[in-house]
């Protein structure tokens, strides 16, 4: 729900830029490389910087920590998995907002909480559990990498395989384009988990 834009439109500016990527965030996502926050790439001085740093730190592990704990609840197995009306509070905690997701936090959805949440499932639970949020996740994963795919090549794909990421120019359309295709290998990574745990 943090990253439904309706609940920012009465904030500052400063902390409207909490759900915004910085030039230092955008260059770290295409080349990995850390780079620190100054004074000067942000409006408003450091004291502001730091402070929206901080918070955007303070929300993403948060995100983040709370993937990892329901990924570690799983390993329960039946403890966690009879629970009642499991099936129905997984998926509106996970998907109730999933549209207001970028597609970065939606790949962290599903390689921290969804891949768990499914290899970790007692084929006991399965039909019960899991059948019908994969029922809907698939659908809707599809969906959205057709429609996001069809725009980036309607406006232009900006990649080529043979590009060196650290001397691209970082621009908004090259950083949604990686994670774009960085969403596209990591559902293929799940489809794929799903099939090596149904040999099992």
């Amino acid at each position: 729900a943090i990253c439904d834009e309706r609940l920012w439109v009465d904030l500052s500016p400063e902390l409207s830029r909490l759900r915004i990527l910085s030039p230092e965030e955008k260059i770290s996502m295409v080349t990995g490389k850390a780079v620190s926050i100054t004074a000067s790439t942000m409006p408003g001085g450091l004291g502001v910087a730091k402070l929206v740093s901080d918070l955007k730190i303070w929300l993403a592990v948060l995100r983040d920590q709370s993937y990892r704990v329901l990924s570690q609840i799983s390993l329960l197995g039946a403890a966690f998995y009879s629970r009642p009306s499991l099936q129905i509070t997984i998926e509106q905690s996970l998907f109730d907002h999933v549209d207001c997701l970028s597609n970065r936090q939606l790949r962290l959805l599903i390689d921290h909480a969804v891949q768990p949440l499914v290899v970790n499932c007692p084929e006991c639970f399965m039909d019960s559990v899991l059948s019908h949020l994969l029922m809907v996740l698939f659908p809707y994963l599809d969906q959205r990498l057709l429609n996001d795919w069809r725009l980036a090549s309607e406006e232009g794909l900006q990649m080529d395989e043979k590009d060196d990421l650290e001397d691209l120019d970082v621009t908004d359309e090259i950083v949604k384009e990686i994670m774009l295709r960085d969403l596209t290998r990591y559902v293929a990574g799940f489809v794929f988990s799903i099939l090596d745990y149904g040999k099992q």
